[in-house]
């Protein structure tokens, strides 16, 4: 019973762990795609121009 619990307990940190990840890397990608379309307008602006 015990060894269950602690392979438990580690799977717990684990899946954490990987949200805290997960997390992170959405905020990356949210910042990517923001500056991308920032971009896209600039190209936009400037071959309208």
């Amino acid at each position: 019973m015990d060894e269950w619990e602690n392979a438990f307990a580690e799977w717990r940190t684990m899946s954490g762990l990987m949200q805290r990840e997960n997390a992170a890397l959405s905020e990356r990608v949210t910042g990517l795609s923001r500056q991308v379309q920032s971009l896209s307008e600039q190209l936009r602006r400037l071959s309208s121009g």
